[in-house]
């Protein structure tokens, strides 16, 4: 098949939405595949020639600042970015378009190249379909552009729900059952095989005592992963008589600080920037480096990965940390909450609920009989979310589109 990924946002920005694009792009490749991506000039000019599959720019100022002010305020959009698709379709004969987060590419061009009976899907990744305004999270909390999200969504033949969550939203949103695909995200499960146990050695850098219970979360610290409960159910633990040691590793995660002062946790809450950074002139280099060796040494020092989202559509680092080997706390309002239940490796808590959370981790951390059991279970079920494995489905997924729904 002739794919063509089209990527609201990508390389050299390293995130979870641009590495999800970039690996689908090799292994679908690897499948024997073609696969280009189309993207903004911008990302398109810093890595022009550097890739190992094709990316075609979408023209400077395809979207402006004005446009996407008309969007948000009354759903207007201009026909610049669908009429350069279209001119690639022409091109390149693709067999199948994936746009890759509804927003802004959804509304841009989702129904004109449905009306130009091109096999469109989309892969949505959270904010773009997911939303709570209690949380002020997601773009449909914005009622003009979540109706022109909608919509878009609603124009394409297939969509791809990472979780139970996410497909649960899709059909609540109006989407057919049968136009959904339910294909986790990927993961480098070899990679985080090959890294080397650190022994000791990241806990006596940082001052933690090798006989305290560890626990570990990793992230950026925004509203929807639920970071702000963290220093509670740290002091809930303590109240139990457990004295852990938690460490959080992502952008802005040193705002716990306060919070755990107020808890008087804080000399067992450690926070560190994440591990890699995001857009630099090494982004190559890191991107075979996923997750970072430095960060899986972290999964494999810890006791446990706690994951206390409030509203996430998939969660990485769940797979990750299951990969090394790691038992696993999270809620049910993670998407990765599937993948823990399948794996029976670990518990799931209820959402924000910081009693529960504590009683989920007290339960394992006292149980290292339990502990290992399903530290085994852990890698054994990151294995089917290998990134070969996980291409494959996709390519199902497109080829199942096209036998059922035929171009004329």
């Amino acid at each position: 098949m002739k794919i063509a990924l089209l990527a609201s946002t990508f390389l050299p920005t390293i995130g979870g939405a641009e590495v999800v694009t970039h690996n689908l792009a090799i292994h679908l490749g690897r499948l024997g595949h073609e696969v280009h991506v189309v993207t903004w000039w911008g990302n398109w000019s810093k890595v022009r020639g550097q890739l190992p599959y094709p990316v075609h720019p979408l023209l400077p100022r395809s979207h402006t600042g004005e446009d996407k002010r008309r969007l948000n305020q009354n759903g207007a959009v201009k026909p610049w970015v669908s009429r350069q698709v279209l001119f690639y379709q022409r091109l390149y004969s693709f067999d199948f378009i994936q746009i890759h987060n509804a927003y802004p590419l959804g509304p841009l061009c989702a129904q004109a190249l449905a009306r130009a009976g091109v096999p469109v899907g989309m892969l949505c990744t959270g904010g773009d379909l997911l939303y709570d305004p209690a949380l002020r999270y997601g773009l449909r909390c914005n009622p003009v552009l979540g109706r022109a999200l909608v919509e878009s969504i609603l124009a394409c033949r297939q969509v791809v729900a990472t979780s139970r969550l996410m497909e649960n939203e899709y059909r609540a949103a109006g989407v057919l059952p049968e136009n959904v695909v339910r294909i986790p995200n990927g993961v480098d499960v070899a990679g985080i095989a090959r890294v080397a146990d650190p022994g000791p050695a990241l806990r006596k850098a940082h001052g933690i005592p090798a006989d305290a219970p560890l626990l570990l979360t990793v992230g950026r610290n925004v509203i929807a992963k639920g970071y702000s409960h963290i220093p509670k159910v740290l002091r809930a633990l303590q109240d139990r008589g457990l004295d852990p040691w938690w460490v959080v590793i992502g952008l802005e995660t040193e705002r716990l600080r306060d919070l755990a002062a107020r808890e008087g946790v804080h000399s067992r809450l450690l926070t560190l920037q994440t591990i890699g950074g995001t857009d630099s002139a090494d982004w190559r280099k890191r991107l075979v480096d996923l997750p970072s060796a430095e960060l899986v040494r972290w999964y494999k020092t810890a006791d446990l990965y706690v994951h206390p989202g409030l509203l996430e559509a998939f969660g990485n680092v769940v797979v990750e940390a299951m990969a090394a080997g790691l038992p696993l706390v999270v809620t049910h309002g993670t998407g990765a909450s599937d993948c823990v239940e399948k794996a029976r490796c670990g518990r799931v808590a209820q959402t924000g609920d910081v009693g529960d959370m504590a009683s989920q981790i007290q339960g394992l951390l006292v149980d290292g009989v339990l502990r290992k059991e399903m530290a085994v279970r852990a890698k054994e079920g990151a294995a089917e979310y290998d990134w070969p494995l996980v291409a494959a489905q996709y390519a199902a997924a497109y080829e199942s589109v096209l036998r059922r729904d035929p171009v004329r």
